[in-house]
């Protein structure tokens, strides 16, 4: 009984925030009493610097490298937080395209602010190379996780897609368009209590601010994971849902849909769109979650399921995935967020400031985790946004 009466005040608590924001003005802007208004976003909280990044940072652990860029785990001289830092060297081998790549990389996570999207702190730029400052993620890629352990069971599967789709949703709510979507590009960074991954998505080199209604038409993508309508050069951001699709299929069975011996092979049978849903393990495989691959990969684009529509399939309500994604144990820590939500005042703008910064640059602190496991239950549409209805 306790337990329910408990849960029965937390509701009614929420209510009578959801009663005061309407009260309260759409802008989310901060004032102080000289009615100086500042917008703090991502843009004022990520810095660029020209300066060495050595004077900042001390390389830790080589963690790898790519054609033209050196991973490592790197240290904060003056906080002692640790970080990834992407270094790409800019030589003859770095064509002016691939430094447009890579500005569009930075400029777009410094838009983003998503629980499901790799956080950039800083970047350095000087000469010879960009310094981009990232989270650490050392449970490394989702990819090397199928490798070692996948098929996964319906339940895992889902608290995966689950972060997967909220983060998608998130980006199209933005207008962005990921293009590269693969289990490459999506890091581990930590496990919860059930061992499941909290997923980050990384990798925005070739993602793409898009207008409503736009047709998209350079060729983008990762053969296994690339959408049809990309292979004929008109696409629009749903192309992001097919690749899901193909992840959640990979999730569940440890196989691609479309496979072959090359990347014609592939790509052949992607423009076909035929794949197996009846044999092992899909034939012990939950009708929902069928019903979700299916309206993932549809072939025609205006048919195909949007990211906020498959957040709200039954599937992961059946698995009870964000229950558990968005769960906060202590009874009193979740009494103790809500209070603070209904004292709230905007009447500082360096409290406004240091909280934001905070917020941003130590993500996976306890507060900061729990606070966005409430945010995530007040975000009825996960669309990363909260409302004043919700």
């Amino acid at each position: 009984m306790g337990g329910k009466s408990s849960k029965s005040k937390n509701n009614k608590d929420l209510q009578e925030i959801g009663k005061k924001a309407n009260m309260e003005s759409d802008s989310f802007h901060y004032s102080n009493t000289m009615n100086l208004n500042i917008n703090l976003t991502n843009d004022v909280i990520v810095s660029q610097s020209a300066s060495n990044p050595s004077d900042d940072y001390k390389r830790v652990k080589f963690l790898g490298e790519g054609s033209y860029a050196a991973v490592y785990c790197v240290e904060n001289k003056i906080t002692g937080s640790k970080r990834a830092m992407k270094i790409i060297n800019k030589n003859e081998n770095c064509s002016t395209e691939d430094d447009q790549e890579i500005m569009n990389e930075i400029n777009i996570l410094r838009t983003l602010d998503h629980p499901n999207i790799l956080k950039i702190f800083e970047f350095y730029s000087s000469k010879e190379s960009y310094s981009l400052v990232t989270e650490l993620c050392q449970g490394g890629e989702l990819f090397q996780e199928i490798i070692d352990k996948g098929p996964f069971n319906e339940n895992y599967s889902a608290y995966v897609m689950l972060q997967i789709l909220s983060a998608i949703n998130y980006c199209h709510g933005m207008k962005i368009v990921h293009r590269d979507l693969k289990p490459e590009n999506i890091l581990i960074a930590e496990r919860d209590s059930n061992g499941f991954p909290r997923i980050k998505i990384a990798d925005f080199g070739t993602s793409k601010m898009f207008e409503k209604g736009a047709v998209q038409r350079k060729l983008v993508g990762s053969s296994y994971y690339i959408a049809p309508e990309v292979l004929k050069k008109h696409y629009d951001e749903k192309c992001d849902i097919w690749s899901c699709g193909v992840i959640m299929y990979i999730l569940l069975s440890g196989r691609p849909p479309f496979a072959g011996d090359s990347d014609k092979e592939i790509m052949e049978k992607v423009r076909i769109g035929k794949y197996d849903l009846e044999d092992p393990p899909f034939n012990k495989l939950s009708s929902s979650g069928k019903d979700l691959i299916k309206k993932l990969l549809i072939m025609e684009p205006k048919k195909r399921i949007s990211a906020q529509e498959a957040l709200n399939h039954p599937w992961f309500k059946e698995n009870r995935s964000k229950e558990l994604f968005n769960r906060i144990k202590d009874e009193s820590t979740l009494r103790k967020m809500i209070h603070n939500l209904k004292v709230y005042k905007r009447d500082s703008i360096i409290q406004e400031t240091a909280l934001a910064y905070l917020v941003h640059n130590f993500p996976q602190m306890k507060d900061v985790v729990n606070a966005c496991k409430l945010f995530n239950q007040i975000d009825v549409n996960g669309d990363g946004k909260i409302n004043k209805v919700e």
